[in-house]
């Protein structure tokens, strides 16, 4: 995993934390889980990213679990947004290289149909 995928995987988190209901009691070991994750996030060291870990590890499960089914949630929707955008770019990349073209326009292609059936008609008629 390179850099940019761990600052979005930190990022993730760190929403997940914000944004998870809690009980005041829990708000303490919950402060202290952003913090670390925040200082790992800044740095990206080695170090900070263990004390993170340390820090998750450490808050209890009715904590741990719910922010852990958060954080997968968040990055789902995440994955699904740019799956969504990779799809619209995809279909008409996909067009563009098999070399289609725009259909005609509905009057054109009128014309064309009634020429055809006029010249089928004369060819009747003789």
């Amino acid at each position: 995993m390179d850099g940019g995928e761990d600052g979005k995987g930190l990022d993730t988190l760190l929403l997940a934390a914000e944004t998870l209901p809690h009980d005041g009691a829990d708000s303490w070991e919950l402060d202290l889980f952003r913090i670390a994750l925040r200082i790992a996030r800044s740095t990206e060291a080695a170090v900070d990213l263990k004390r993170a870990d340390l820090a998750f590890k450490a808050l209890p499960d009715r904590l741990r679990l719910p922010l852990a089914e958060r954080a997968a949630q968040l990055a789902r929707r995440e994955a699904e947004r740019a799956a969504g955008r990779e799809g619209a770019k995809g279909a008409s990349g996909l067009l563009r290289r098999l070399g289609r073209r725009a259909a005609p326009g509905s009057g054109s292609t009128a014309k064309e149909r009634l020429l055809r059936e006029l010249s089928l008609d004369r060819l009747s008629d003789s």
